[in-house]
């Protein structure tokens, strides 16, 4: 079966670039295409339409089901006994909801509405002679549901997997069909096809329409999400189809676990259905065996990869068919060859062809190759927004031939002109084509309102952003689950948008070709923003974002360390567009685009990591540090990184507001902060560049690095440097042990626990490697929390401390006592820089073995700990003097340090802060909602004001301020 798309050049095409719509939007596209009479939209738009009301009949209240699906996992008894009343008290909400006056009315809508969604999907099959009834009854129901609750009228749809991001089509449903008919021949059978929300809201009554195709007399059609209670109707539909020895038959997209499905029907086991009368009707990502085992006890009638039409679709045959249709009548396609392509790195998207074709034109007598592209774009208008893409941005993109039978024809770029493997200094050419495809997308691809804003639960951009701060917790996060709900407000906040658009989602540089005479082109432009991988924005500063992490990836690779050119993109677009990005706006964006490309948990991901760790420090740098000049002659102050400066909490290294007010506090008060860390040179590098340092000591002393030179001087002689390098080789061959390739000078290993997260090796792998390599006398080990790192004995941090302190300052002598003002570490390896310093100090949570070597324990752990030692050199809290003073942060900096600074506090402190920042954020809703209402109110009367003065006479306009705008004395605005 092939959709139809309009031709007759009496029909107006739609073309929708926005697929995200709300109820109300979707309302006014079901009118538009019934009267096109385009029928597979028409049931895709009425599919959306009755799946929203739905979810919105099945809510979880308080997400109680989710509550009470953690709590059973707690231990026995505890698990069973603590989930059950919280169970039992969500489904008693539930009832209470769906008995509300305006929800019987919607249950009664919403059987109207599915019916109508029924007899549309039999039109897709076979066209109506007299489409006026239908005409009739769905313009009814719209005008009906104009009335709806306005909560509900703002819902947004959920896109459906299979027909938007995988190629599944209706005619798959139809081999499914007739595999079920001829297994199940009896077609007096009652049917009941359960489709699990949300690509089964649109598989089932297709799936019910072919069934009746094939014979099938009793055949209807429920949908279901799971965790969600049924209605009372649904349970008496499931009811009697277990007194009539009926069947029922779920579908969904292709199961990857088979979870979901699994726990369906074991709720449908409880309501009296026996597993044998429940059959499964899927299509899969691979052979008949990939069927899930949880799965594999019930029947089901599969439908393998092999066997889906789109493998028809993609063949030489049927490819030049649709190019004829096509292309210009005067060009004829002769496809000569299928030639191959690389395997996809990810199964569960949409599958592509490309074909070598020759080209003659009867007209001009000439002919020419190409290589064209085919894949999936998706069914109906979830595809043809492709087209509505390509129209607006063609300047942009390849050559598009357009879209037949779900496929997206377009021109093929050879990957040597891709800039993947390009060197990133060589791309600032081309940053302001990129910058201006942004800007350019922004503004042709407009759409009302940020639809994702309304996407709780569907992780939207600003949900994943909610996220990551909410690791600011993370140290103890079995007991912070309601700090989750504090985070999204402010990420909510932080990532307001001003002119949303539809983005693109998907700009690493291996979309992006250079391509003579067309320029820089884009391809995967239509994909991300609307696919399976969630992550839904509408703000293109998103896209500027994951540049600027595709540049801040490649710089790390290349070692460099600053990332100029991602700053020279942001310039170019607010320069195009006028447009200031603020620094938080900027900051958590590219947090997100760095943590989505971890595809592998289990994977390497090492330069992400660094990334990650340099982002954060590109905004402390733009916050804190920034105009700081340090001291060339300043006394020396030397502080451990991990534990003390900076700590792994957002699963990245990270300072805190208490270390970054530290450092700058030192460094404005004429010390010179050096770094006596175990990292690796690059890593102490990029620290240096971003907090303004003047040198550090890497690698555990191996190597020192002198910032205001940028003299890097190695400490280990060749045959310490062959040592290392033997045990290096030892442990990379030891099953279960990763090495860090950044570590040049000293080794850094570590293993993987269940979870994937990074810790130290077991003790008898360390004593393994060290007796294999026969170096055990010769190399130390150093364990800690997430690594085990390896040092040449007679090399410390000590060695390499006052080998850079003679360099920086030639006044200290090899032999004098203590070269260093101030200290401060946290664990054994920090010893031999305390015995360097005249004031020593270690946070409360230090190591055991440094309690009796002369060091001041401060009261607070962590870079809480660092303010309390810093105070106690300066005499002090950092910030508190004329000298270290902070100047005034914007609102969002201020909102957002705000919440960095839970990571400075204990449990109680992380408590007290989660009510504060909800007071906070409370309130900052009030204010902005009397802002609303003051503007409401106060601007008819400036109105009317301005048309009662005569002619000639100027008015200012009326302005109301926020509490934090309110105007200064003296100045001569006032609030109307």
């Amino acid at each position: 079966m092939r959709e139809q798309l309009i031709t007759k050049t009496k029909k107006q095409a739609i073309f929708v670039h926005n697929l995200l719509n709300d109820f109300g939007g979707l309302l006014e596209l079901l009118r538009r295409y019934l009267e096109q009479e385009e029928w597979l939209n028409a049931y895709l738009i009425a599919t959306g339409l009755n799946q929203i009301v739905e979810d919105y009949l099945h809510p979880d209240p308080f997400q109680l089901s989710k509550v009470a699906k953690n709590l059973a996992l707690l231990h026995a008894p505890l698990g069973a006994i603590s989930s059950r009343p919280v169970l039992v008290t969500s489904k008693r909400l539930t009832r209470l909801y769906q008995q509300s006056p305006t929800n019987l009315l919607l249950i009664g809508w919403q059987a109207e509405m599915a019916a109508l969604v029924q007899q549309l999907a039999r039109f897709t099959l076979i066209p109506p002679t007299s489409p006026a009834k239908i005409n009739d009854q769905a313009e009814t129901l719209l005008t009906r549901a104009q009335a709806f609750p306005s909560a509900l009228l703002k819902e947004v749809v959920r896109l459906p997997s299979c027909f938007r991001s995988f190629d599944q089509h209706p005619d798959d449903l139809q081999c499914l069909a007739k595999a079920f008919a001829g297994k199940y021949p009896d077609r007096n059978c009652p049917l009941l096809v359960a489709g699990v929300r949300t690509s089964g809201s649109y598989l089932a009554p297709l799936l019910a329409a072919f069934l009746e195709q094939q014979g099938y007399r009793n055949v209807r059609t429920i949908t279901v999400r799971p965790g969600r209670h049924l209605l009372k109707a649904e349970i008496d539909l499931l009811q009697d189809l277990r007194k009539a020895g009926g069947l029922l038959l779920l579908t969904d997209d292709p199961p990857t676990s088979g979870n979901s499905l699994a726990q369906l029907m074991k709720e449908f086991e409880r309501l009296g259905l026996a597993p044998h009368r429940m059959v499964l009707l899927l299509q899969l990502f691979g052979e008949k065996t990939s069927l899930p085992a949880i799965l594999q006890n019930y029947p089901s009638v599969l439908l393998p990869w092999p066997e889906w039409s789109i493998h028809q679709k993609l063949s030489a045959p049927h490819v030049q068919v649709a190019l004829s249709a096509l292309l210009e009548p005067a060009i004829t396609p002769d496809v000569l060859e299928h030639l191959p392509l690389p395997a996809p790195k990810w199964n569960r998207t949409h599958t592509g062809a490309l074909f070598l074709v020759q080209l003659r034109d009867s007209v001009n007598n000439r002919q020419w190759m190409r290589q064209i592209y085919v894949k999936g774009a998706g069914l109906g208008y979830f595809g043809e927004y492709s087209l509505a893409v390509a129209r607006q941005l063609s300047r942009y993109l390849p050559k598009v031939y357009g879209l037949q039978d779900s496929l997206l024809y377009q021109a093929w770029l050879p990957e040597e002109h891709s800039l993947s493997e390009l060197d990133p200094s060589s791309l600032q050419p081309l940053l302001k084509v990129m910058a201006a495809y942004v800007a350019d997308r922004n503004r042709a691809l407009p759409v009302e309102q940020d639809f994702s804003r309304q996407l709780a639960g569907q992780r939207p951009v600003w949900e994943a952003a909610g996220e990551l701060l909410f690791q600011v917790y993370a140290r103890v996060r079995p007991y912070t689950v309601p700090f989750h709900l504090l985070t999204h407000p402010v990420s909510r906040r932080l990532l307001r948008v001003g002119r949303p658009s539809v983005i693109d989602g998907s700009m690493q540089f291996s979309n992006w070709y250079a391509v003579r005479p067309q320029g820089l082109l884009k391809v995967d432009f239509d994909y991300r923003a609307f696919s399976n991988l969630d992550l839904y924005c509408y703000d293109p500063v998103y896209d500027l974002a994951g540049l600027a992490a595709a540049l801040e990836l490649a710089s790390v690779k290349a070692n460099s360390p600053e990332n100029l050119q991602a700053q020279l993109l942001r310039s170019e677009y607010e320069a195009l567009t006028g447009e200031r990005v603020s620094e938080e706006r900027w900051l958590l964006y590219r947090l997100v685009s760095l943590q989505d490309q971890k595809s592998n948990p289990a994977g390497e991901h090492t330069e992400i990591r660094r990334s990650l760790a340099r982002t954060l420090q590109s905004y402390y740098a733009s916050t804190f540090f920034k105009g700081l000049a340090p001291s060339s002659e300043g006394r020396l102050c030397a502080l451990d990184i991990d534990g003390v400066l900076e700590t792994d909490q957002f699963g990245v290294p990270a300072l805190s507001p208490a270390s970054a007010s530290s450092l700058r506090a030192l460094i404005l008060h004429g010390y010179r902060p050096i770094l006596a860390t175990g990292r690796s040179l690059p890593e102490v590098r990029e620290r240096c560049h971003n907090y303004h340092l003047s040198g550090g000591v890497a690698e555990y002393g191996s190597v020192l690095y002198n910032h205001q030179s940028g003299k890097t001087e190695v400490l280990l002689s060749a045959s310490e440097q062959a040592e290392l390098a033997q045990l290096r080789c030892e442990l990379d061959k030891t099953e279960g042990v990763y090495l860090d390739p950044d570590y040049r000078f000293a080794v850094r290993a570590y293993r993987r626990d269940s979870t994937g997260h990074r810790c130290g090796l077991w003790p008898e792998q360390v004593a393994t490697a060290l007796e294999r390599s026969g170096k055990g006398s010769k190399i130390y080990p150093i364990p800690g929390e997430s690594q085990t790192d390896f040092m040449v004995v007679g090399v410390n941090k000590g060695t390499g401390l006052r080998a850079l302190a003679t360099e920086l300052n030639p006044a200290v002598q090899a032999g004098g006592s203590k070269p260093f003002a101030f200290a401060v570490g946290d664990s054994s390896s920090d010893l031999p820089m305390f015995q360097l310093a005249e004031l020593a100090f270690a946070p409360s949570h230090a190591h055991k073995t440094i309690r009796h070597a002369g060091v001041s324990f401060t009261r607070h752990s962590y870079q809480a700990g660092l303010r309390e030692a810093t105070a106690q050199l300066l005499g002090h809290n950092a910030g508190n003097c004329p000298i270290c003073r902070f100047t005034p942060f914007s609102t969002d900096t201020q909102l957002l340090l705000e919440l960095f600074s839970a990571l400075d506090a204990d449990l109680a402190g992380k408590a007290r802060h989660a009510l504060w920042l909800a007071f906070k954020m409370r309130n900052d809703r009030k204010r902005a909602e009397d802002y609303v209402a003051a503007r409401a109110i106060l601007e008819p009367v400036s109105a009317s004001f301005k048309a009662t003065l005569a002619p000639g006479v100027r008015s200012g306009s009326v302005q109301v301020f926020t509490p934090s705008q309110s105007p200064e004395k003296g100045d001569d605005r006032r609030i109307n």
